[in-house]
């Protein structure tokens, strides 16, 4: 009796230790499988933003970053809401430098098309006398992601998208979509 109660429990014991192995190798798989779907879709971001043709935008001086070879750099794509309820999605490359201001921007050509505006629409917004609530507005959402977000870079990467959004003629609001 004796001897079928430890085969039993070495049988048992061996298929939970089976178990376990195959759980910890399928959970690996799993990992495996997330990181790779997550390389393909920033692949596949990086795709779609090249066949996008992208627009450099010139940056006012008081956005203008000094620490032009000290930054992050945000790819993105957003949802872009016309004034009279149409969407639709372009792409976004945002460099913030290390303080917080821009060394470079560059939007998708179907965003510059369709809102009418040009590639200077910033500085444009600059001098026609809004700086002043909008570096406010701006400052306020920086200040909020280096206090408060979970990923202060792609919080402020959000926060170039809404500025963007103030900026552009036309647009009642740009969302930042991070993949």
């Amino acid at each position: 009796m004796k001897n079928k109660i430890l085969v039993f429990r070495y049988i048992l014991a061996s298929l939970v230790f089976t178990f376990l192995i195959v759980g910890c190798q399928e959970s690996g798989l799993i990992e495996k499988k997330v990181e790779n779907e997550s390389q393909q879709e920033n692949q596949d971001l990086g795709v779609q933003m090249k066949n996008a043709q992208m627009r450099k935008i010139p940056i006012p001086p008081e956005f203008e970053s000094d620490f032009t070879s000290n930054y992050n750099e945000y790819k993105t794509q957003v949802k872009v809401i016309l004034e009279d309820g149409t969407n639709f999605k372009g792409y976004m490359s945002i460099k913030i430098g290390k303080d917080n201001k821009l060394v470079g921007m560059q939007l998708s050509k179907n965003i510059i098309d369709k809102t009418r505006n040009d590639t200077d629409f910033l500085k444009n917004y600059v001098n026609s006398n809004n700086l002043e609530s909008l570096k406010g507005d701006h400052a306020d959402c920086i200040t909020t992601c280096e206090e408060d977000a979970e990923h202060p870079g792609w919080c402020k990467a959000g926060c170039w998208a809404e500025t963007v959004g103030t900026a552009l003629l036309g647009v009642a609001a740009v969302i930042a979509i991070f993949v």
